[in-house]
């Protein structure tokens, strides 16, 4: 028997980041440039954003990026347009990144 699955079943895709931001010396600095990051992913990539760790650390942040699409190839070809755009982030350090299917 085969599984088939139901018209129009969304994939679900997200990248959790962790990157280091070395000449930040307050929170509200940190914030001020994971704003401007985060805007242009929302913007550019078309997916949805939450930093989920580090948030009492100046120097450090570990975030996800979300995505819903109609295929798997579309779904992670923005995961890795927003991992890429993160790798070239001009004052912060891409650490490592996890591209992990939920749905």
């Amino acid at each position: 028997m085969h599984y088939h699955e139901p018209w129009g079943t969304p994939r679900v895709g997200m990248l959790t980041v962790r990157m280091r931001i070395p000449a930040c010396h307050s929170l509200k600095e940190k914030r001020s440039r994971l704003r401007r990051l985060m805007e242009k992913l929302r913007r550019e990539v078309n997916i949805s954003i939450s930093e989920v760790g580090d948030q009492d650390v100046a120097s450090s942040t570990v975030f996800c990026c979300v995505t819903v699409a109609s295929d798997w190839a579309q779904a992670e070809r923005r995961l890795q347009k927003a991992r890429g755009m993160c790798t070239g982030c001009r004052g912060m350090t891409l650490v490592d990144s996890r591209t992990e299917r939920l749905i």
